[in-house]
């Protein structure tokens, strides 16, 4: 298992054998996309980079806040809320929201609005905002409002219905219509998992995870004190056997059914995001 940490100074890669530092020193990483000889890094504080032979270019200035790869198309989201497209050193604008934005009264306590999250459902493209509505379209590139509006953090679509994390907690959804806070889940949440037959995520407390066993519309504490996330993190992802990796200032492993916990790095910036895939490994 390796995984990478984006955090509020760097990026690092930590497994079982302990941590290590990437790049991009001094920047207050939000996330990462490894491509073929690329590393792009999503900052806060200095844009869109790509980091190449461990040195890094300025492509997109402004925050970026979320990288997701739509097909063989990268998409980068920026401050605004906008969308661009990245093709090596080429970014091209897909979607500018910011006229929306000031029409609808969206919002950010921390800088313009901007796009969290994206996710496909019932034949359509979501994409979350914060802090303001719930938008979709036939494609990324065609996304209008929809009725819902929330502080929005993090979307998971499932078979039957689709989960957005926000700042009350987590609603659900089956039509996009109507929507549905699920009991449990209050709080300041974030991250969205699926961890074998479990749900998992994390809200701003001591004892910060939470689970769901019936695919979202409930949710129950984990009872273990671990180091609370903050605003902005989404510091959990999956691993095989319904475990999770959880970072925030330390690393975890843990077994959401026996609580096994395992403690692999401690005393690290704080935690922006969280990323296990085959992609990772290459780092």
């Amino acid at each position: 298992m390796k995984a990478v940490l984006c955090t509020d100074n760097g990026m690092f890669t930590v497994s079982e054998e302990g941590l290590d530092g990437i790049c991009c020193s001094g920047s207050k990483v939000y996330d990462v996309y490894v491509g073929e000889g690329t590393i792009y890094v999503c900052s806060v504080d200095h844009g869109l980079l790509a980091v190449r032979d461990g040195e890094g270019r300025v492509l997109m200035e402004g925050s970026c806040w979320r990288l997701y790869p739509a097909g063989t198309t990268l998409i980068a989201s920026i401050e605004g809320p906008r969308l661009y497209t990245v093709d090596y050193d080429k970014v091209g604008l897909l979607g500018d929201y910011r006229g929306l934005a000031e029409r609808l009264g969206w919002w950010f306590p921390h800088g313009p609005p901007h796009i969290t999250d994206f996710a496909y459902y019932g034949g359509e493209v979501l994409a979350t905002v914060e802090v303001g509505h719930l938008l979709k379209g036939p494609a990324i590139d065609s996304l209008k409002p929809t009725g819902f509006r929330e502080d929005q953090h993090n979307i998971l679509a499932l078979d039957d219905k689709v989960l957005i994390a926000t700042a009350s907690g987590v609603y659900y959804s089956r039509d996009l219509e109507s929507f549905k806070l699920a009991p449990g889940s209050q709080g300041y949440f974030h991250a969205l998992e699926h961890c074998g037959e479990l749900l998992a995520g994390h809200v701003i407390d001591e004892k910060p995870l939470r689970v769901s066993r019936d695919q979202g519309e409930t949710w129950e504490p984990i009872d273990i004190k671990l180091p609370p996330p903050t605003f902005g993190t989404t510091g959990l992802s999956c691993l095989e056997d319904n475990r999770i990796l959880y970072a925030t200032t330390s690393v975890y492993i843990i077994d959401l059914e026996s609580l096994e916990t395992r403690i692999i790095a401690e005393g690290i910036p704080m935690v922006r995001r969280v990323l296990v895939s085959s992609s990772t490994e290459a780092l």
